[in-house]
């Protein structure tokens, strides 16, 4: 996958789709790449079956990871730095022998440089965390700082003892005095600066994290006024305001009442579309921006367009997968338009072939067909369906094609089939 990104670069069709950024400056994309945080992207619009079900979101390897977002310039960057890291740590310890350096400032560096190794090495077949990142950059700090470290601990020579003399201790403790104090200050403004931009997040993941708890306890309104508390501490996370979506939906499941079941579907798309707003290439929103469009249509005809260009929209960001080529099929199906609904289709049963996921795309190709005046190929779709998953709704469906052919044995069959699947769910 990662060879075909930084090869071809694909990217999604954003003259179709203005609602998604473009991607400009082609020519210059192998030198600096896709971006931070862009792999994910690109990721899922390369042309290979998913590896066990699964979509890669980074490679397992940092380095080619690194390669696709940053480009030959950031991979050569940092493959250079890698490198230097791993000179500087030999000559220094060849130094430290040369010079007659401690035996535990050798032993230290041998250890600092193994304990590099073993990151570059990981870097090769991992998918490093943020954690394992911070303990990078720190084993590169202590290498850069370990020549002055190293040099505290190296045998006094004559010139030095010279120096020595002629220096005035005085000015020699005012002098370092004035280094720690700098050093001291540098350091609390460097914290005071990260504790004002991040200490939000903290309680923020923590009221989130009560509001998932007590909503599955069925408490919806102490979680609704939970997340919005997230939601105020932290608003560009996009989780909370996906929570707060989840938490809407199974409020709505519950109500009797139909303009409560509008008012929640309204409230919690509008969540979806302030996610959207800040990425409007966010996978799980858009998919969930097609579902809310399907169910809000129901009662306002005016979002069909949105529903339908929410889904393709998602169909185009994640063409592997089928669930969401089939979540198009059906927007389409819903909204009177079978005869695009056919090429989503196609692309569905391309990614599931012959197993048992392509049970719910050979319905719609039924519920396709059907609609489409064809009602002999519908009846082989719709049995190909309930061979590979029985479902209640494809034996309503054709027993009611089976009808309609003068078939009434196949039809009795085919209710009875479905009303005995639907008393033992």
């Amino acid at each position: 996958v990662s060879a075909r990104l930084v090869t071809a670069w694909p990217w999604v069709d954003s003259e179709r789709f203005p609602e998604l950024p473009s991607l400009s400056l082609r020519p210059l994309r192998p030198l600096v790449g896709y971006g931070p945080d862009m792999f994910a992207y690109p990721a899922q619009l390369v042309d290979e079956k998913p590896l066990n079900g699964k979509l890669p979101y980074q490679a397992h390897n940092f380095l080619v990871h690194e390669a696709v977002e940053l480009g030959l310039l950031g991979f050569g960057a940092y493959v250079g730095l890698l490198i230097l890291m791993v000179m500087a740590g030999i000559v220094l310890l060849a130094q430290a022998r040369r010079e007659g350096y401690p035996l535990f400032f050798s032993v230290a560096l041998l250890g600092l440089l193994s304990a590099v190794a073993g990151r570059i090495v990981e870097h090769l077949a991992g998918i490093p965390v943020i954690s394992d990142l911070t303990l990078f950059w720190l084993l590169a700090a202590i290498l850069v700082a370990f020549p002055v470290i190293a040099s505290k601990g190296k045998p006094a020579s004559a010139d030095d003892g010279e120096s020595a003399i002629k220096s005035d201790p005085q000015t020699r403790v005012s002098s370092k005095t004035v280094q720690m104090l700098l050093a001291s200050l540098l350091t609390l403004a460097v914290a005071a600066l990260m504790w004002q931009a991040n200490w939000k997040y903290i309680p923020a993941d923590v009221t989130a994290a009560s509001a998932e708890r007590l909503s599955v306890q069925g408490n919806y309104t102490e979680s609704m006024r939970l997340v919005d508390r997230a939601i105020s501490l932290a608003p560009d996370v996009s989780l909370y305001r996906l929570e707060k979506s989840a938490i809407l939906n199974m409020q709505r499941q519950e109500t009797t009442q139909p303009s409560e079941n509008e008012r929640l579907l309204w409230e919690g798309y509008r969540e979806i579309q302030a996610v959207l707003q800040r990425n409007p290439m966010h996978h799980g929103a858009r998919v969930q921006a097609g579902e809310y469009g399907r169910q809000i249509a129901s009662f306002d005809k005016g979002m069909q367009g949105e529903a339908i260009d929410n889904s393709a929209i998602s169909a185009a960001l994640l063409p592997r997968v089928w669930q969401v080529q089939d979540a198009l099929a059906i927007t389409y199906l819903q909204f009177g338009q079978p005869q695009k609904a056919a090429a989503p289709l196609a692309k569905a049963l391309s990614i599931t072939g012959e197993s048992r996921d392509s049970s719910q795309t050979l319905y719609l190709a039924g519920w396709n067909l059907r609609d489409l005046g064809k009602p002999k190929e519908a009846i082989v779709a719709l049995e190909k369906s309930v061979s590979l998953v029985p479902t209640t709704y494809a034996y309503q469906m054709l027993a009611e094609l089976y009808m309609s052919q003068g078939d009434q044995a196949k039809a009795a069959d085919a209710r009875a089939k479905a009303v005995a699947l639907s008393q033992s769910q």
